[in-house]
């Protein structure tokens, strides 16, 4: 319980958790950043390598595949949204993330400190000055599928151990991944579970 911690111990969980808020935005950011320049290229491979393959193999002339690349085009119009604010994306993610870094030296301080209130306080002022920072950054909306790469980064990319490590309450399996995903999951095990029940249906039936 917190009237068992010490004062340090309470800072550091004060860190960690705004450490989670600038670290996980960062990624975020970056996420969008990575999506919205990648994605017009990988639509330009894509166009240019099924309309090389139709020349060649006539199936991939038929509807199916000329309806599969009139969607990648629509997502290419969205990700173009996106492009004439990379650079705001980009400034942003790295000004998050050397604050992400501000606060893991942070963290260290504390944790290495001998507790005395007068050190403390000085790091309590250090996390409320970088918190004012963080508050002022953030660019949104933030592109389709950002989240999903924004979970893999932080939890399995970037160093995140020390949030992991002081932060109250802990990070549960479900924290490293977003709810989208499982939902997907979800409608993927659904709908195999759905084709394998027709498919004995259908060979009992015969």
């Amino acid at each position: 319980m917190s009237q068992n911690k010490s004062p340090r111990d309470l800072l550091l969980e004060q860190i960690a958790s705004e450490g989670y808020n600038v670290g996980y935005s960062a990624s975020l950011h970056f996420a969008t950043l990575d999506i919205a320049s990648k994605v017009p290229t990988m639509v330009t491979v894509t166009s240019f390598a099924v309309g090389i393959l139709g020349l060649v193999y006539p199936q991939f002339a038929d509807k199916l595949p000329s309806a599969i690349l009139l969607i990648i085009g629509i997502c290419m119009l969205y990700a173009r949204d996106y492009e004439s604010r990379l650079g705001e994306y980009e400034r942003t993610a790295i000004q998050l993330n050397n604050l992400y870094k501000r606060l893991h030296d942070l963290a260290i301080d504390a944790k290495s400190s001998s507790g005395q209130s007068a050190q403390l306080d000085e790091f309590r002022q250090r996390l409320i000055n970088i918190r004012t920072e963080a508050s002022d950054l953030n660019v949104s909306p933030q592109i389709f599928g950002a989240s999903w790469k924004a979970h893999h980064r932080f939890f399995w990319v970037i160093d995140s151990s020390w949030v992991r490590e002081h932060r109250n309450p802990k990070f549960s399996w479900r924290d490293m991944a977003p709810l989208s995903a499982f939902v997907g999951l979800g409608v993927i095990a659904s709908a195999l579970l759905a084709g394998g029940i027709h498919l004995f249906i259908n060979a009992l039936c015969q």
